[in-house]
């Protein structure tokens, strides 16, 4: 998938104070693109807008999945096994969480709990873990194929800012500067391979609240 950069040349300009020279204009979407994956490899987001996402998860014993992008705007539809589901089984929220409307679950507590006469763990007895009774995800075996929206319309500024302000860096280091820094922002570059561009931990800290710490198909959380 292809996906835009996080900035813009106009956000670029402001940062310098000045427009563009022809030369500078030839290479500024590469550095912009450069930089947007610097953004999105740390926060594992996409961060735009994307319509019409499809991901496959597995199931669970539990009441929840959690979607690996977000914000979600919208889940058009979730299939469990090749069986598309009514929306009124499940609810969403924007961090990415799916959650069964009804039906409880029975804990793997053992068997004592669920009137079996063996040790095993899991109801009744049995091993074969905890038992669904109304909706579930139908355990780890199965595939749930979600196709959702998610990202931003209108990129936050505080991202486009970081991403215009590495740019904005690494246009006006000069001959001989291997490293200039502002505030969060900073831009190495070395003379010989035509520059670079790192996040700084500054940048990785303001960028916190965009990054999915923890990843799991099958356990929902919140942030």
């Amino acid at each position: 998938m292809s996906l835009p950069a996080l900035a813009q040349q106009s956000d670029v300009e402001s940062m310098l104070g000045r427009p563009l020279s022809t030369q500078e204009a030839t290479y500024i979407g590469n550095q912009l693109l450069l930089a947007s994956g610097l953004v999105r490899g740390h926060t594992r987001q996409q961060i735009s807008q994307t319509t019409g996402d499809t991901v496959t998860l597995e199931g669970n014993w539990g009441q929840g999945i959690l979607l690996p992008q977000f914000p979600v705007t919208n889940v058009q539809s979730v299939t469990v096994n090749g069986t598309v589901w009514d929306t009124s089984r499940y609810t969403w929220d924007r961090y990415g969480n799916i959650r069964l409307s009804t039906g409880s679950f029975q804990p793997d507590y053992g068997a004592s709990l669920f009137g079996g006469t063996d040790n095993f763990l899991g109801p009744a007895g049995s091993s074969d873990g905890p038992l669904p009774s109304g909706n579930s995800w139908m355990g780890p075996s199965a595939q749930i194929v979600v196709v959702y929206d998610h990202g931003y319309a209108t990129i936050p500024s505080d991202i486009a800012n970081m991403v215009a302000g590495m740019v904005a860096l690494q246009i006006s280091a000069g001959v001989g500067i291997t490293m200039e820094q502002v505030g969060g922002y900073k831009a190495v570059y070395q003379r010989s391979d035509g520059g670079g561009l790192s996040l700084t931990d500054d940048n990785k800290k303001d960028l916190r609240v965009y990054r999915r710490t923890a990843m799991s198909s099958s356990v929902s959380s919140t942030r």
